[in-house]
């Protein structure tokens, strides 16, 4: 998701992804697509399908953090939350199940997985904002239900959860934004068997994340997070782990990034790590950072090179207002990282052709990345 729009130096400015939450941090609350042969292949063998899905806000949220005052920061925030809605929410939800639909992923990481909320507006007391507007992860598991699939949310991180005041179409309101990363497990169905316990579940947040300087606003810290889950496939237990790695910072990232080897990313168990990394492993694109280097030389394998070596297999951005055509996809930075005994079958990107937008009448994509799936071989 590319977030700002005016220019300033990359570094201080830069805005993409969960830096559009953190400008809302006035009030820090707590803080190629498969076919069907893909879906018949992993039924009752020693493989599994995983995806990786930025589900995308909604809106380009830099202007928030370089609002020069109040009033400015109340009326970035009421264009924000309009153009959010101008994407479509609920319709984009319905593109990305048609998406899990067709690919039949049985272990799914999700990345701005949000959950817009109104409330009233009643200063200087500024209650906490709680009437649901667009739940994504609500949104889109109902969706997959009436398609016939059935995916447990196993896991939820919060990122940065925040609000401030404007304009919605009932006046003046408090618009508040919580940033998610999420694990659905697909259950039952034509897949394999999965078992999993809610004490198998890991969520959390790095110690390092960016604070960046703000005219109307102040220090704005955003930040970002992991959820992970031990898994019974058939007889293997595996780690699948899902995160949103930084994108302001180089050097922030890379911190994340060890904080995640060192964390959730040590186990014995084969691991499944998804994730939009912010970095680009296509070596094209704003995001070309230390990270992805970094996650190679620590042992992992990507998916998308064992089956696709050099192909591109871009998977962001679109346009903030998912509109523009061709697509503008240049950089593959959401990434299906292995480490262990395993093996790859499959890799596809999901979202990523004019055919894969939205039904309505503005045909929009249904985020402004692609997707990523892969089924692999267990041990």
């Amino acid at each position: 998701m590319r977030e700002l729009s005016f220019a300033l130096s990359r570094e201080a400015n830069m805005v993409r992804q969960g830096l559009g939450a953190a400008v809302l941090s006035f009030v820090v609350l707590i803080g190629f697509p498969a076919g069907a042969d893909e879906a018949a292949a992993h039924g009752h063998d020693r493989a599994v399908t995983v995806m990786t899905r930025n589900l995308y806000f909604g809106s380009d949220l830099g202007p928030v953090l370089a609002a020069p005052d109040f009033p400015a920061v109340v009326a970035a925030v009421s264009a924000i939350f309009a153009s959010a809605q101008a994407t479509d929410m609920p319709g984009r939800m319905e593109a990305i199940a048609d998406e899990i639909a067709r690919a039949r992923p049985d272990l799914i990481g999700l990345q701005e997985a949000a959950l817009w909320r109104t409330g009233a507006f009643t200063p200087p007391f500024r209650t906490p904002a709680t009437t649901v507007a667009f739940d994504f992860i609500e949104l889109l598991v109902h969706a997959l239900a009436a398609r016939g699939l059935h995916y447990d949310v196993a896991a939820t991180t919060i990122n940065l959860d925040a609000q401030l005041p404007g304009f919605t179409s009932n006046g003046l309101e408090e618009i508040r934004l919580t940033d998610r990363d999420a694990i659905l497990v697909r259950r039952g169905g034509d897949g394999p068997l999965l078992r999993w316990s809610p004490a198998d579940v890991v969520t959390g947040n790095f110690a390092t994340n960016v604070t960046l300087p703000s005219p109307g606003l102040g220090a704005i810290t955003i930040p970002r997070g992991f959820a992970a889950i031990d898994v019974i496939i058939g007889e293997t237990a595996v780690r699948f782990l899902t995160t949103h790695l930084e994108t302001v910072s180089a050097a922030v990232q890379v911190a994340q990034a060890q904080e995640l080897l060192a964390g959730p990313g040590t186990t014995t168990l084969p691991l499944i790590l998804v994730c939009d990394c912010n970095s680009s492993a296509s070596g094209t694109g704003l995001d070309v950072t230390p990270t992805y280097d970094a996650l190679i030389a620590a042992g992992l394998d990507d998916a998308w090179t064992d089956k696709h070596g050099r192909a591109p297999g871009f998977t962001c951005c679109q346009a903030a207002d998912l509109q523009n055509l061709p697509s503008a996809l240049d950089e593959r930075i959401d990434l299906i990282l292995l480490r262990g005994d395993v093996g790859v079958r499959h890799a596809r990107l999901t979202g990523a052709r004019p055919g894969d937008r939205t039904s309505g009448p503005a045909r929009l994509w249904p985020s402004d990345h692609a997707g990523v799936t892969a089924t692999l071989d267990l041990p």
